[in-house]
């Protein structure tokens, strides 16, 4: 089933699902590093040392700039090149997060094929960095461009930097799509990318002044390297000056956006990083408060001086490489701690996960608004906690009973009459889950006067991979197959998919599929999205966005059997009647230890797929299929 999540909510997700490795946190950090460079380069190539050539007689500015031309293109094609290995390795770890979480929201069948992915949001991303990449190469090792450059006067330098400066700003905003600011909307998109540019102006400018500024002035002569250093130290802090600004009052605005509370800065690892990038970030403000008081009026008076005062200056320049030099170094650190950020669960999201052992689960059923609290979360004596709300208000005068069903056939059911606590909260304690297995726990609520509701939560106390079995029943297998063969009769279906995250918030989606080509996807609350062959629509403020793509959508395409890892029969059970034989799977995946458990609810009439529960790293999902080849229609949407 394709999955009820945008890639907004996915980004979060797939940052809370576990924890980044170090080789993940490495290889953002080489992709942000690189990317400074790379953008930081040309942006200070353009912006400072272009204009200061007016400081040096025509031959030697134009040498100066021939050498810098080759300087750069060398460190923009490494650059380059390490930027698009570390985007593509990047980008392999995201799509076994994003099969992983896909997986785990959007139902045991669901699958993303690498061609879909590489069209989604965070594929394209990555491919315009590798775009931008390119197009850069290409202008900066252009031997045209480079001979345009070194003898353009002033206005040919101006002119020069349109094909060039934008393609850097197409690359910051493909890194900038690939963090947390897409989930929180386009303002922090716009946000993310000024900040972008001004850490690359300010940390990939001074790179560029130790690498390409510094050796290559010293080649001039003291008189002339005098000369240049003053006017490029003069554009250094202008630019500088403005980047910071911009990269404070940017950064403050994303703090803000992400953390939320000060409480939060010390108490979540998010604000706990951010805190540690913010106090590397000392020592480098401190450092350039230095350059611009104690070097550059040295720098400045050495160059009006002329050759009457080349000692002061050469030291001050020398000086000023060094301090640079620290700058860039200490600047690694801060990258670090800015990629291990996009990994990781922002503040306000880490604040909210629930205490260790304890999980929030909700749903609704019959206009009833249902809470089902565990603590601990685990095989023991727990709490169980049943809030119940009608249109915002407490419901304090219904009878609540739990049964706790073991799907995976480990004893009976057993049931519970919850107590009343008021404010519309009911609780029993006891030692109702006694495996480490997958259970449903019903809530069935009764009022005088009013049908009864039911609902059922799926857990699995003490989720772990290692209580994963991994064998295999045959039989399991052959009823998974005559499923999926049940299932790829059909010529119309609905699903309700509800999914809460185990910190109390819940989704509601209802699914409709029509043979042979089309899909309908509404999630209540939100937006709509229709497929009908290889059009898709998805409903944005306003109208519809319509796109076109490679592979036209095909159903029914159940392929249950063909892709479980492993299979094992449960107990029997009774959907609206209908006997149902509950099989236990566990999904192939890239990655052995993100693997979620599943629950099937099998017709032994039919054969057709009835309930689909799954629990998995704070995922809890439900779907329900209903109205087989019922009357349905999927059009386009005017």
């Amino acid at each position: 089933m394709p999955p009820a999540i945008d890639w907004g909510t996915l980004v979060l997700a797939i940052s809370e699902a576990r924890s980044p490795t170090v080789l993940e946190i490495v290889t953002r950090w080489v992709v942000l590093c690189s990317t400074l460079l790379l953008a930081g380069g040309i942006l200070a190539h353009h912006l400072v040392l272009l204009p200061s050539r007016t400081a040096l007689p025509d031959s030697q500015a134009a040498a100066l700039i021939h050498r810098a031309n080759r300087r750069l293109g060398f460190i923009v094609l490494v650059a380059g090149v390490t930027l698009v290995l570390a985007t593509g390795a990047d980008l392999a770890y995201l799509y076994g997060r994003v099969v992983m979480v896909a997986r785990l929201t959007g139902g045991g069948g669901a699958t993303i094929a690498v061609g879909p992915f590489l069209r989604s949001l965070p594929g394209e991303a990555a491919l315009l960095r590798v775009a931008a990449v390119v197009a850069l190469i290409i202008l900066r090792l252009s031997p045209r461009a480079a001979a345009e450059e070194t003898a353009a006067g002033d206005e040919g330098v101006r002119m020069y930097t349109a094909p060039d400066i934008p393609v850097v700003g197409a690359l910051l905003l493909g890194v900038s799509l690939g963090g947390h600011a897409v989930a929180h909307g386009i303002w922090t998109v716009v946000v993310d990318w000024f900040h972008l540019f001004a850490a690359s102006v300010w940390i990939g400018g001074h790179a560029y002044f130790v690498m390409v500024v510094y050796p290559q002035g010293r080649l001039l002569g003291e008189e002339l390297w005098a000369a240049l250093a003053g006017s490029v130290v003069s554009g250094v802090n202008r630019v500088t000056s403005t980047a910071v600004a911009v990269l404070f009052g940017t950064g403050a605005i994303s703090a803000v956006a992400h953390v939320h509370d000060w409480d939060l800065v010390l108490g979540t690892g998010y604000g706990r990083v951010l805190a540690g990038k913010i106090m590397f970030l000392l020592p480098i403000v401190a450092l350039g408060a230095w350059n611009r008081f104690r070097l550059r009026p040295r720098i400045e008076r050495a160059a009006a001086a002329g050759s009457q005062g080349p000692g002061e200056g050469a030291v001050a320049r020398a000086q000023l490489a060094v301090s640079m030099m620290t700058e860039t170094l200490l600047a690694l650190v801060v990258i670090l701690g800015a990629a291990t950020l996009t990994l990781i669960p922002v503040a306000h999201r880490a604040a909210s996960q629930p205490a260790v052992g304890e999980v929030t689960l909700a749903g609704e059923a019959s206009g009833l608004a249902l809470r089902l609290r565990i603590a601990p979360y685990q095989v023991a004596e727990s709490t169980f906690e049943v809030s119940v709300q009608e249109n915002g208000r407490p419901v304090s005068d219904a009878r609540v009973e739990l049964t706790f069903t073991p799907v995976e056939g480990q004893g009976p059911k057993s049931h519970a009459e919850a107590s009343p606590q008021g404010d519309g909260r009911y609780a029993v304690r006891g030692r109702y889950l006694t495996a480490a297995a997958l259970w449903m726990i019903e809530a069935q609520v009764r009022r005088a006067g009013r049908p009864s509701v039911r609902y059922a939560f799926p857990v699995v106390p003490v989720y772990d991979v290692s209580t994963v079995r991994a064998t295999t029943d045959p039989g399991a297998v052959a009823l998974l197959q005559q499923m999926d063969r049940a299932m790829n009769l059909l010529r119309s279906l609905r699903v309700r998919q509800q999914f809460t995250d185990g910190r109390g918030d819940f989704t509601l989606a209802e699914l409709e599929f029509s043979a042979p080509d089309r899909y309908r996807q509404r999630v209540v609350g939100g937006r709509e999205t229709v497929a009908v062959g290889n059009t898709i629509y998805r409903q944005r403020a306003g109208g519809w966005n319509v796109e076109t793509q490679a592979h036209a959508f095909t159903w029914p395409d159940f392929r249950y059997a063909r892709a479980a890892a492993s299979a094992q029969l449960g107990h029997r059970d009774a959907i609206d009647g209908e006997p149902c034989r509950v099989v236990i799977v566990t999904f192939k995946v890239p990655i052995s230890q993100v693997r979620g458990r599943h629950a099937l609810w099998i017709s032994e009439r039919t054969h057709r797929l009835r309930r689909e529960a799954m629990v998995g790293f704070g995922n809890h999902l439900v779907m329900t299929y209903y109205d087989f080849d019922a009357p349905l229609r999927i059009e386009p949407p005017q």
